[in-house]
This record gives C-alpha cells, structure tokens and sequence, in this order.
C-alpha cells in the first residue's frame, strides 16, 4: 500500500522509509504541502505529518495541512510525529483531522506498526457499505453523511468508523471501551479523550445543537448512543 511521508528530518525519514519498504509498502516522500496534495489519492492510504521539533513553524503548517487535507475529502490515515508531548497538543490535532499523534523520540517499530494500523482502517479497505438509520445514509466507502434534511457531510475515516458502530447499534447504548476497542484496537495507547474529540467533530457536523444532541448522546459513566429520529405520526382523517 501507499504511505505519504512529509517529513523535514532526513534521518527519520530514511529510517522509516527502509522499515515501510521491507514490509512491502510503497513509501512516496513529499516535501512540501502543496507537493503532498497534488499527491493525494484514494491510493494513499496514510499520511505521516512530521510536526514540532522538525522544522520552524511546523505545528501551525501541520495543523493547517490536516485541517485541508479534510476539506479536500482526504480519506485516508493522518497520524502526526511531534516532540511536542503535551495533551493541548494532541488534542489540537484531533480536532484538525488527525487520526493518531505520535511522540519523537520513540521506538521506529511502534511508528511503524501505527501507520499500518491506521492503512487497514481505512475506509476504502470496505468497500460498498451503507448503513441506513432513520434518514441518515452513511456511505462508509465515500466517507460521507447523508443527513435527514438530504445535506451531505465529508467524515474523516475515525469519524466514520465511530458512527457506522453507533449506527449499527442504533438505540442502544455502546460502551466508552467498545468503541475504543471498535476504533482503535489496542494502541488507543494514551489517547486519553481522543473519543471524545471525535463525538464532538461528529456532533458539529450532524447537530443543529452540538452542546444539546438531539441524536448523538452521552450516556453519562456508561458511553454513548445514537438516537434515530422517529418518523412523524400519520394524520388521521376524520
């Protein structure tokens, strides 16, 4: 599979460039942002945005980059590399887009095994699945929400992986762990409220009051569930 590298340090990026060939991936190194998004296909399945400590200036340039790459319905995997060890940090990723951040220095294996992880979550590993509930169509190939009022949203893969488990399990509650297991599997890591940064793009995105979910609530201790809007009850003609 294709892993787009934009990546300052020479070194890093020659290191993880050896380790993602010999495992059989196609490595496409890119150096600027406009570069990486002439770059961009369905093909690529994740992106390796180098942050803070790896050039002046690179978390804003990062957190823009992300916040575009979703605007222009990039699909794929985003994880961030960063030096910058502190949640505002992270959590500021998330909001952009990111899917996973990951701390430099660290062990190159595990930077590996994430960017795999993240190639086989992919939406377009599953092709043609279509979740209907409740007027909402959740096309998990094209990454997208149709809502009741026929509006359209563009969701970032972890976006979509979150509402298919919640729509499939329309009016039941799913547990905080299951979703986390559903979605990240075992290298949740230290992710803290990484869900939670997720339900709350989702909200902003299918809520007329993301503060006051109509749809997509919390179960307070438990986790989360999402309401189907029920139809309107038919008139009755006297």
């Amino acid at each position: 599979m294709d892993i787009g590298l934009v990546l300052p340090d020479e070194i890093v990026a020659e290191v993880l460039r050896v380790l993602l060939e010999r495992r059989g991936h196609r490595v496409i190194r890119v150096v600027s942002p406009p570069a990486l998004l002439r770059a961009v296909s369905d093909d690529l399945r994740v992106i390796l945005l180098g942050a803070k400590g790896f050039a002046k200036g690179a978390d804003a340039d990062v957190l823009a980059l992300c916040e575009r790459l979703r605007a222009e319905e990039y699909r794929g995997g985003i994880l961030v590399l960063t030096r910058d060890a502190t949640v505002e940090y992270r959590l500021a990723c998330f909001e952009k887009g990111a899917d996973d951040v990951f701390v430099w220095p660290g062990e190159p294996a595990e930077l590996v095994a994430r960017l795999e992880a993240l190639a086989r979550r992919a939406v377009f590993e599953y092709p043609g699945l279509v979740v209907r509930v409740g007027g909402f169509v959740l096309d998990t190939l094209a990454g997208t929400l149709t809502l009741p009022n026929q509006d359209i949203v563009t969701l970032s893969p972890t976006e979509t992986r979150v509402l298919e488990c919640l729509l499939r399990n329309a009016d039941i509650i799913v547990p905080r762990d299951r979703l986390i297991e559903r979605v990240w599997g075992y290298d949740y890591g230290s992710g803290g409220n990484r869900l939670e940064v997720v339900i709350r793009r989702i909200r902003l995105k299918i809520e007329s009051n993301p503060d006051h979910p109509q749809y997509l609530r919390t179960v307070r201790g438990v986790g989360y569930v999402f309401r189907a809007p029920q139809p309107a009850p038919a008139s009755v003609r006297r």
